[in-house]
């Protein structure tokens, strides 16, 4: 009760209100719509939207997001996010803020996870060291339990640190290091996994109205455990954990903005993903020696408002292709799709 009144009393003495509401509608055609091995070809569509209302230095908004998938009856996927925020410290050249985030997510038919529920306390600072280079540090803990398959409930904790360094030429230059772990408290040992990733970026600014970036990242899990995996891996569409795997890859964006509201981008990508034997050796489903996969992917993406739309409505048009070559055959699968947006805002 006490935390309760404290976050009222911020909120009615913060300050001047605001607030910003989005709804929008997006319909996905794919090839493998929920990129699996021998996966169907099909449509899903989804609503999502939010409502931020800030107070000042506080904050509250509310996320949701949902839809159909061909083949499958009813709802089959929904998620719910609620977030209080609290700007501590805000002066020209330094800020602190922090954040309580909850939520949860369900799922129908389509896979064993149904759904989980999620909390998450995190913090952040940011500041300037030199007129040309930001510091940002964040850090977080929180809890994820699945709510049938309950062996991927874990709890978390990770934090991050990334400097920009912004030159007169046009040229941004990014280095960030990542640090986590993932402790699965449901299974008997409660084993843990640890992951060290590292990441640089390069950005520049071609023109006015064009730029492109580079960014090569490396990650590894440090202490790798013995673990009951309870997916079948392959169901990335639900669950990517990054914890089962380590990663080398790289990232390749152009964006070019029009005259009138507007861009067209193109981003393509490379990973190499490597799953040990200490996360396959239990399952008769996978290679008890681990596998690697290398993955593409490659998206088109125009958003542009045509002249006789309202201007209220932002759509958005993507085309896109995702090819996972896998040294285990069975594992390997390919999605080419078209992805349509709407959003009004």
């Amino acid at each position: 009760m006490k935390s309760l009144i404290t976050v009222l009393f911020l909120f009615a003495f913060a300050g001047e209100a605001s607030s910003a509401y989005r709804i929008g509608l997006a319909v996905d055609s794919s090839s493998n719509m929920l990129m699996r091995p021998d996966g169907e070809a099909g449509t899903y569509t989804y609503l999502f939207g939010d409502a931020i209302h800030s107070f000042g230095k506080a904050g509250f908004s509310y996320g949701f997001g949902g839809g159909v998938l061909e083949h499958y009856e009813g709802v089959q996927f929904h998620s719910h996010t609620v977030d209080i925020s609290y700007e501590v410290v805000s002066k020209k050249n330094f800020s602190l803020d922090t954040t309580i985030e909850g939520g949860f997510s369900r799922y129908g038919d389509v896979t064993i996870l149904n759904g989980y529920n999620y909390f998450n306390l995190s913090s952040g600072i940011k500041t300037y060291l030199t007129p040309t280079t930001l510091l940002r540090w964040g850090g977080n803990i929180g809890r994820r339990s699945y709510k049938i398959y309950n062996l991927e409930s874990y709890i978390e904790a990770d934090t991050y640190l990334r400097i920009d360094r912004f030159f007169q030429s046009g040229t941004t230059l990014r280095g960030q290091i990542d640090v986590g772990t993932h402790r699965y408290y449901e299974e008997s040992n409660k084993p843990s996994n640890s992951l060290l990733d590292f990441s640089v970026r390069v950005a520049r600014s071609v023109s006015q109205q064009w730029g492109i970036w580079l960014e090569a990242q490396q990650s590894s899990l440090v202490n790798p455990s013995k673990y009951e995996d309870t997916t079948q891996i392959n169901d990335s569409f639900f669950l990517d954990d990054q914890y089962k795997y380590s990663k080398t890859g790289f990232v390749l964006s152009s964006k070019h903005l029009f005259d009138r509201p507007g861009s067209i981008q193109f981003r393509t990508s490379y990973s190499k993903k490597t799953y040990g034997s200490s996360q396959t050796s239990l399952y008769w489903y996978l290679p008890p020696e681990g596998w690697t996969e290398r993955e593409w992917r490659m998206y088109l993406t125009l958003n542009y408002r045509f002249e006789f739309l309202p201007s209220l409505l932002h759509p958005s048009y993507e085309i896109y292709y995702i090819k996972v070559d896998a040294s285990e055959p069975d594992l390997s699968y390919v999605s080419t799709g078209i992805t349509l947006r709407f959003e009004l805002f």
